[in-house]
């Protein structure tokens, strides 16, 4: 249910396993793969990276299983923000 996510910042969390449908799961890639598991063919190819829920979003909470602060893409703070100020009845 949730929206599209680009490229993130690669970290060890695990992507969610699973969600309710109650739940809006967010996908996208979460960076590129270990160069252990590339081929010299595609080493600077990050398309086979599968797309794996990377955020979810339940009423007022919002987990994620990387790190938005790290890259230069403000969506993520824009929706927590949002979110923030929907709860204050400010938005």
């Amino acid at each position: 249910r949730g929206e599209g996510c680009e490229a993130l910042a690669s970290v060890k969390a695990a992507p969610c396993a699973a969600a309710a449908p109650e739940v809006d799961a967010f996908r996208g890639r979460t960076g590129s793969k270990p160069a252990s598991k590339k081929r010299k063919a595609d080493a600077d190819d990050d398309d086979e990276t599968p797309e794996v829920c990377v955020a979810a979003r339940q009423g007022p909470i919002l987990v994620t299983a990387f790190h938005p602060e790290l890259t230069d893409d403000l969506r993520w703070h824009d929706l927590f923000l949002g979110m923030v100020k929907k709860k204050l009845g400010t938005a």
